[in-house]
């Protein structure tokens, strides 16, 4: 193993503390402007309403993960190199809406 410096060590772990802290008031909080606070499915796809008013229109890639606990939804904006996930938990939705786009995106992708 290459022995690493502090500032190098310390730097890292900076970048990941930013990057948890970005993350966590995107998608936990939803206190950034880029926060998704509503989503549109529409086949393969969707239509994301970010806090601030915008709607990114994007495709449904096939790595989104359905399960009875969690939907990582991950779409790729038109125009986007990367794409974006969305987290959903049964707490976000009644019980019905939850389980039909479960069930959707279950069969339907």
């Amino acid at each position: 193993m290459l022995p690493v410096s502090g500032w190098s060590k310390w730097l890292f772990a900076s970048c990941l503390l930013f990057t948890l802290i970005y993350y966590l008031r995107r998608d936990a909080l939803l206190l950034l402007p880029a926060s998704c606070v509503a989503l549109r499915v529409e086949g393969v796809h969707v239509v994301l309403t970010t806090r601030d008013g915008n709607e990114l229109a994007g495709h449904l890639q096939g790595d989104s993960v359905v399960s009875s606990f969690v939907v990582v939804l991950n779409v790729l904006p038109q125009g986007a190199r990367f794409a974006r996930g969305v987290v959903i938990f049964p707490d976000a939705l009644e019980a019905e809406p939850f389980r039909e786009l479960r069930m959707m995106l279950r069969w339907k992708h």
